[in-house]
């Protein structure tokens, strides 16, 4: 049987070619495969969260801070530093919302947030009036009864986590102060139910209000009168 002989350079060629051939069909693989694997970013809800406890309910916000709380075992706290809010209840009405309020040292307030208007009861007892709007009394709490979540956008969502059998919308982020937060919203009612700061751990709890209005202390209501008298506000 006669052979055929194929020159030394033409192998060498052909091999190179279907090497080549071989590369080229397995990058378009490749590539193909990236396209598919490549995941879209999840879509967060809108509204991202209820941003208003709603009429009727009232929220238990309880703060605590575990870093702080080292600190003072340790007696290391920084000197100077002021009481720190540990517990806050929202009770919104329709003609205004009470927030009360504890603090670290066993001080308490509680403020009416009307709607041009705060009316306080002090850590000591006194009244005083506050326009919302000012770096002090911020606007909230009748347009956003958590002010400690303003940072989150949209870019923050991370998509829904099971915690407990329970689903949750999950978003993580930084503050105003740069301090890395994790913030879980119930996926059923659209609630705020947890956020992890470096800041602080608030943990947010909801029930049933009376439903009733919401009643000014006299001694408040005295000075809110007083107020509209001067301004030359009618009731």
């Amino acid at each position: 049987m006669s052979r055929i002989a194929i020159p030394l350079f033409r192998l060498v060629s052909l091999s190179a070619a279907i090497l080549a051939a071989v590369a080229l069909a397995g990058a378009g693989s490749i590539s193909y495969g990236q396209k598919q694997e490549t995941e879209q970013p999840p879509q967060p809800p809108d509204p991202l969260f209820r941003p208003v406890v709603p009429e009727h309910s009232l929220c238990k916000v309880t703060i605590s801070r575990p870093a702080l709380e080292r600190l003072a075992k340790e007696g290391n706290l920084p000197k100077g530093l002021p009481p720190l809010e540990t517990e806050r209840e929202i009770v919104p009405g329709k003609k205004l919302t009470l927030v009360r309020k504890k603090f670290s040292n066993g001080e308490k307030s509680s403020a009416y947030y009307l709607e041009k208007l705060v009316l306080v009861e002090n850590v000591k007892g006194n009244a005083e009036l506050h326009h919302p709007g000012s770096e002090t009394w911020p606007d909230h709490f009748r347009k956003q009864s958590f002010p400690e979540l303003e940072w989150v956008q949209p870019g923050h969502y991370k998509g829904i986590e099971m915690r407990g059998g329970q689903a949750f919308h999950a978003y993580e982020g930084s503050d105003f102060h740069s301090r890395s937060q994790k913030l879980y919203v119930d996926a059923r009612t659209m609630m705020p139910v947890l956020l992890e700061s470096e800041g602080g751990r608030y943990a947010y709890s909801y029930r049933s209000g009376d439903g009733g209005e919401i009643a000014i202390p006299e001694k408040l209501d005295a000075a809110w009168r007083i107020y509209r008298k001067n301004m030359g506000v009618g009731e």
